[in-house]
């Protein structure tokens, strides 16, 4: 009968002294790069409590698994103890604040959580953080408190700037589809979930120029999906995943005409950052089909910055051509805000070419 019970006192007394001491982590920001800081705080709620040592925890893993496997692929990124107290200490009834610093490794792979199908299978990927605070007592048992932080990997400098796409794709004979696309950086943010109102940098702005020499052969739809390429290792197997995370149609070219044109790509809540793991690596591409023609534009997907970043352009000037890729500037008279939804839209004549190229007089009417 004693041993019986000696389990269920156990269990009562951790009860008790989870009742009277409550513990939790107030981190300084939502997102960490190169460090971790905050306060942990543990509330008393009898008269005292005696306590023998109190240790945060900062631990990482990386997990791969699929539905078919009993045991995925782990791995530890992150094992940090920063001890707060360290010796037998006696906590009054009061909140008792612990402030901690903690620089981090470099290179630590984004928090990730997501899942994929392949071929039937579900696959489970996840890099997650989490601080955890012990508190030991003399003769009950230990209180711990797990608490989850988001660690992001640094902005690189190159993200920041404009991206270029152009092709040339022969529709007709001799006659070709010129197509030019930007972005006015190479990073983005997914948005949080309680963002109502999306921010700029929760947008992919595409500026796009397409150029129709045909004569008599029309571009209908210009088409613009951003795709995520991921690798993932499990115990037994290599995933390669293939995901269509948004597509966006627009209307394509007529023959003779030139236009450019702004679309938004609006990033889902759920969307995962870019990541090189040891068992999970993620990439983005913006895919822009016309004409049969297909141009891949790369791009990074990040957390939140504890930085403001900003692109080295935000003005687009719509009257003029994106040859030779420079900075644009925006003229007065037609300075638009890129960052409504399809901020504009304009479309040109060319200029008419002779029947006769020793004819000049000669123009197609």
């Amino acid at each position: 009968m004693n041993h019986t019970e000696q389990p269920d006192q156990a269990q009562q007394s951790e009860e008790q002294e989870q009742e009277v001491i409550v513990a939790d982590v107030q981190f300084k920001q939502k997102h960490f790069v190169n460090s971790v800081s905050g306060s942990v705080v543990l509330q008393v709620k009898r008269e005292s409590v005696n306590v023998k040592a109190v240790n945060l925890y900062l631990r990482g893993f990386e997990n791969v698994e699929d539905s078919t496997e009993e045991e995925g692929s782990r791995i530890e990124l992150l094992s940090i103890c920063i001890p707060l107290v360290t010796y037998p200490t006696t906590l009054n009834q009061q909140s008792h604040s612990f402030d901690f610093s903690q620089k981090l490794p470099e290179k630590l792979p984004s928090t990730f959580a997501q899942e994929l199908q392949h071929f039937g299978k579900s696959v489970r990927m996840s890099i997650l953080y989490h601080a955890t605070v012990q508190i030991e007592f003399n003769e009950s048992a230990d209180i711990y408190h797990h608490q989850e932080f988001i660690v992001t990997e640094k902005c690189p400098s190159k993200s920041a700037r404009p991206l270029f796409a152009s092709k040339i794709k022969n529709i007709d004979g001799n006659q070709e589809i010129a197509m030019k696309f930007r972005t006015d950086r190479g990073v983005f943010f997914p948005p949080q979930q309680d963002e109502k109102d999306l921010t700029h940098f929760n947008k992919i702005m595409l500026l796009c120029e397409l150029t129709n020499e045909s004569f008599n052969k029309d571009v209908e739809i210009l088409s613009v999906k951003l795709m995520q390429y991921v690798t993932a290792k499990s115990k037994n197997e290599l995933y390669r995943i293939t995901d269509e995370v948004l597509r966006k149609n627009a209307h394509g070219v007529y023959a003779r005409m030139k236009d450019s044109r702004m679309l938004v790509l609006k990033l889902p809540h759920d969307t995962q950052p870019s990541v090189n793991g040891t068992l999970i690596q993620s990439s983005y591409k913006i895919e822009v089909n016309c004409a049969d023609a297909t141009v891949l534009i790369p791009l990074e997907i990040l957390h939140e910055q504890p930085v403001n970043i900003q692109s080295r352009t935000n003005s687009y000037r719509s009257s003029r051509s994106l040859s030779g890729y420079t900075d644009l500037e925006a003229d007065q008279d037609t300075l638009v805000d890129p960052w409504e939804d399809e901020a504009y839209y304009v479309s040109e004549k060319l200029i008419e070419r002779p029947n006769n190229p020793l004819c000049p007089c000669c123009t197609v009417m």
